[in-house]
């Protein structure tokens, strides 16, 4: 199952934006120096609000207003500020850019920490590595933003880890492990308001994500159609995902057509190659299951080119490379043969590489650190506590002391008044 990596502050956006759109932001940034120099007079909530209004839209008009934010920031040498405007800049940059924004922000803050930075910058490098599917690194990087995270007690950045190590044990670990933690985050969210509405959306895609990969067509296609409620009512520009996930659901169900008008309508909708290669897959699946071989062809072909260009390898490449190489062998292209050959022995090596060390790597770095650093809260929980126990118990002794030794003078008083008076 293909991770479309739905979460975490709905930031994950960027990586679909490309290159060429950020350096043609760049080239026209150079061409209006007057009007950043203006922009300096603006405040900060005036160009946060320029860039909120074109981050959507117009990513050449959003850089310059957050380059604006970050000039000013750097002539006013405020660190929480530039971090601001490097996060404003990441959200609108490829990958590769992202990272090197996101040392920027380690850089500037880590001798500072606060309760968003560092660990901001740690979390987002996490989840980009894993889009990049550097899996080692991503897990690195997160086990920093958990351990920054537990220190500040940033609920809302353990939320987001959580999501990203749901979909880590989901797709390289164990599905059940996976789905209870996912049900655990959509527990947190009917508790919390503070948390907006791609968190839902994330949890309810993941269920139902991790129920298809356990074969449990009905739990997944219950969630799923919350999820579908949810984007048209919000208008989400996750619909798409949705609409995809509905079709694979209903391939996984026999019903090969209704699979495939929902799969065809969601790369209509939202045609983002990054998405679409386990789209392509199925409905090659679908393709092949109707004993269409040129179609089939056609749609793994497509599938095989968009992993050329994400690197991203999946159980699901997996796939759509064995039906090449069988498809080549049959038809006697011994040339084409041989090469998805040697790619589909080079996938299961990364496959089986990947799935050792991402469960290797998540105990190591982030289950051990995260059960250590819950023990350490827990006995500083229970030495307060017995700290406390001790100081009523202290107490307690001194006030009844008190209060027995006034009431012993008391008494001795009473008894030697009536003496006298016997006397």
């Amino acid at each position: 199952m293909k991770s479309i990596f739905l979460n975490i502050l709905a930031f994950k956006q960027l990586f679909l934006t490309v290159l060429f759109a950020v350096g043609c932001s760049l080239i026209s940034y150079g061409q209006i120096p007057r009007y950043q120099d203006t922009l300096l007079t603006w405040s900060y909530e005036e160009l946060l609000a320029k860039y909120d209004k074109y981050s959507e839209n117009s990513y050449e008009k959003a850089l310059i207003f957050s380059n604006a934010y970050l000039k000013k920031a750097k002539l006013q040498k405020d660190p929480t500020r530039i971090s601001h405007a490097f996060t404003q800049i990441i959200t609108i940059s490829d990958p590769h850019t992202a990272l090197k924004y996101c040392d920027s922000i380690i850089k500037y803050t880590e001798s500072s920490p606060s309760e968003e930075y560092p660990g901001w910058a740690y979390l987002y490098k996490g989840t980009t590595y894993f889009i990049l599917g550097r899996y080692e690194e991503g897990i690195e990087h997160c086990s920093k933003a958990y351990k920054a995270a537990m220190r500040y007690k940033n609920d809302k950045h353990i939320f987001y880890l959580n999501q990203e190590i749901g979909q880590l044990k989901l797709f390289w670990g164990d599905p059940n492990d996976a789905i209870l933690l996912f049900k655990t985050q959509l527990s947190i969210l009917n508790e919390n308001n503070s948390f907006g509405v791609n968190s839902r959306l994330s949890s309810l895609y993941n269920l139902a994500n991790a129920y298809i990969i356990e074969k449990k067509q009905d739990s997944s296609k219950f969630y799923n159609e919350q999820g579908l409620e949810l984007c048209l009512r919000e208008k989400s520009e996750y619909y798409p995902s949705f609409l995809h996930q509905s079709g694979e659901i209903l391939f996984h169900s026999g019903e090969l057509e209704r699979a495939k008008d929902s799969l065809l309508k969601s790369i209509e909708i939202d045609n983002a190659d990054i998405k679409s290669e386990n789209t392509y897959t199925i409905l090659g699946r679908i393709a092949a299951a109707k004993n269409d071989s040129i179609q089939a062809l056609h749609y793994f072909l497509k599938s095989d080119e968009i992993n050329t260009l994400t690197q991203d390898y999946t159980p699901e490449t997996r796939i759509a490379q064995a039906y090449l190489r069988d498809y080549y062998m049959r038809n006697g292209d011994t040339p084409k043969f041989n090469l998805y050959n040697q790619k589909l022995t080079e996938t299961e090596s990364l496959l089986t590489e990947n799935y050792k060390m991402v469960n290797r790597k998540l105990i190591q770095d982030f289950e051990i650190p995260r059960i250590e650093m819950e023990n350490d809260r827990l006995a500083a929980s229970q030495n307060f506590f017995s700290g406390r126990s001790l100081f009523s118990f202290i107490l307690f002794i001194s006030v009844t002391g008190l209060f027995g030794g006034a009431l012993y003078l008391k008494t001795r008083k009473k008894t030697k008044k009536a003496k006298n008076q016997t006397e």
